[in-house]
């Protein structure tokens, strides 16, 4: 129940579904009263007009993923724990298993382990990745008998929960976090919650500082490339809308 609320209740406060019920708003509205249709579309208009746009999303997923940076020194731990996620299995017609940006998480995780950061890998998060990312750090080197998986969680607060649990037998108290920027503040608050104690290692930033540099100060051309929304910003500042909900419901969840 709590992972289908977690799925279905944000979609009415991101971006697109705001548009959509301001949408039936004006619809349902442009007859018996005009000018309220007005406002719900030209606010759709608007929302569309702002995430849409590239360079605010940019900014948007900057003030998420800066939030933590890679350490400028080798990290060390009692374990790296790699949240799984994006892994799409070698069904058919996939002749292989397919990975996205997320693959950078695999193989930050097995750099780690081979430099000695740790003598542990903790594989958590989704649990039809999870397999799949304990076959690919396998292929890379890790032996399997440092693998351990956390398949048994629908969402990310179970997630650091169990985590917690399985390695509490083997003495674990301070791990390296492995995964995406835009996803790390969340999770690095759920796992501060068990009482461990957290190296953060991001990866698959979108954002980096050459690309901040050159859409914080665009010249004219720029702005004109950009003048129109996108999907591939949309798609952006939605994730980040989504981390930005999560967090606040952890936060509040946390007090109460």
């Amino acid at each position: 129940m709590y992972a289908f609320a977690s799925t279905f209740l944000p979609q009415f406060f991101l971006p697109m579904g705001v548009v959509t019920i301001l949408l039936l708003i004006a619809l349902f509205k442009i007859k018996s009263s005009p000018g309220t249709a007005v406002w719900a579309a030209v606010i759709a208009f608007l929302i569309v007009v702002l995430f849409g746009n590239s360079i605010f999303a940019a900014f948007l997923t900057r003030s998420m993923e800066w939030r933590h940076m890679p350490p400028t020194s080798q990290p060390s731990g009692d374990a790296i724990v790699v949240i799984a996620e994006g892994m799409q299995p070698a069904d058919t017609p996939r002749q292989m298993v397919e990975t996205g940006p997320e693959y950078n998480r695999v193989a930050a995780a097995a750099k780690l382990y081979k430099a000695g950061a740790a003598p542990l890998v903790v594989v958590a998060g989704e649990a039809a990745s999870v397999p799949l990312v304990q076959a690919q750090l396998v292929e890379m080197g890790v032996p399997v008998q440092d693998i351990l998986v956390q398949d048994k969680t629908e969402n990310a607060l179970e997630d650091a929960k169990f985590t917690r649990l399985l390695t509490s037998d083997k003495g674990v108290q301070s791990i390296i976090l492995v995964t995406s920027a835009v996803k790390m503040d969340r999770t690095v608050f759920l796992y501060k919650q068990e009482k461990l104690n957290i190296v953060p290692m991001p990866v698959d930033y979108k954002v980096s500082l050459r690309s901040w540099t050159e859409s914080s100060k665009p010249d004219l051309e720029t702005i004109l490339k950009n003048l129109m929304p996108n999907a591939d910003a949309m798609q952006q500042s939605t994730t980040v809308l989504y981390e930005y909900l999560a967090l606040m419901f952890y936060r509040l969840a946390a007090i109460f």
